[in-house]
C-alpha cells in the first residue's frame, strides 16, 4: 500500500511540475514548492514556502537558491512577507550571510523523486525539460540525459552491424572468430569509456549537449565504417 501511495504521489507531483512548472508539497503547517533539485550540488532552486497556522496564511518565504550543508538548508538571500493574515503586507529583503530555512520535506524524498523523474518515459521527460526551460531553469543535465536515451537506442542498432564486418571478407582464414570477438570487445569498451567521459562533460556544461551525447557514437560509427572500407579494399 505504501508503494502504491508513493507511486500515485510521484505521478501527481510530476504532473504538477509539467503543468505549472512547480513541485508542490504540503505539510501540517506549510505549503512548499520548488522548480529544480540538484542532487549533486544539494541545491533547491526557486523555492517558495507558505507558512500556515489555524487555516490562515501567516508568512511567505521566497528564495532563489537553497543549499543543503550538514543536513541544514540555508539561503544567502531571500524575501519574506509577514502579517499576511492581518492583510498587512510588509515585504522585506533579507540579506544575511546564513539564513536557516525549514524545508518541510526530507532530502531522501527529494532524491527519490529525482530518480523517478530520470526514469520517466521519453515523451513525459521531454515535457518536463520544456517546462524547466519555460521557467528559466538550467536544464542542461536533463537535456544530456534525454539525448543520451536516444543515442543509446541508436547505438544498439549500430553495434548490431559489428558482426557484419567480416562478412565481406572472402578470405576466411584472414580473420578468425577470436579476432572478431576481440575487435567487438575493443569497440564496445572504447565506446563505453568515451561515452561516459563525454556525458559527464556535458552534464557539467563543459561540452556541447549533442557532442556529449552523440560524440562517442559518431566516433564508433566512423571506426566501424573505416574498418569495413579497409576490408572491401583489401579484398579487391
Amino acid at each position: 500500500l505504501e508503494k502504491k501511495f508513493r507511486k500515485l504521489k510521484k505521478q501527481g507531483l510530476i504532473t504538477s511540475k509539467i503543468t505549472n512548472g512547480k513541485m508542490w508539497y504540503k505539510s501540517k503547517n506549510s505549503f512548499f514548492n520548488y522548480s529544480l533539485f540538484n542532487s549533486k550540488k544539494n541545491e533547491l532552486e526557486n523555492v517558495e514556502i507558505f507558512n500556515v497556522q489555524n487555516e490562515s496564511m501567516q508568512s511567505v518565504l521566497i528564495s532563489r537558491l537553497l543549499i543543503n550543508k550538514n543536513s541544514e538548508w540555508t539561503s544567502k538571500e531571500a524575501i519574506k512577507i509577514d502579517d499576511i493574515s492581518n492583510n498587512k503586507f510588509s515585504s522585506e529583503q533579507i540579506k544575511i550571510g546564513r539564513l536557516n530555512v525549514n524545508v518541510p520535506v526530507s532530502k531522501k524524498e527529494l532524491v527519490n523523486l529525482e530518480q523517478d523523474i530520470l526514469g520517466l518515459d521519453i515523451i513525459r521527460f521531454k515535457k518536463y525539460i520544456n517546462q524547466l526551460d519555460r521557467d528559466g531553469v538550467n536544464s542542461t543535465r536533463y537535456k544530456v540525459t534525454f539525448w543520451q536515451k536516444v543515442s543509446v537506442g541508436i547505438s544498439c542498432v549500430v553495434f548490431s552491424f559489428i558482426g557484419l564486418l567480416g562478412l565481406g571478407n572472402s578470405n576466411k582464414r584472414s580473420q578468425s572468430m577470436g579476432a572478431s570477438i576481440g575487435l567487438t570487445f575493443v569497440i564496445v569498451l572504447f565506446y563505453w569509456f568515451l561515452d561516459s567521459f563525454f556525458i559527464e562533460l556535458g552534464k557539467n556544461s563543459k561540452l556541447n549537449i549533442y557532442l556529449s551525447t552523440f560524440g562517442a557514437l559518431l566516433t564508433a560509427t566512423a571506426f566501424i565504417g573505416l574498418t569495413r572500407v579497409r576490408q572491401i579494399i583489401k579484398n579487391y
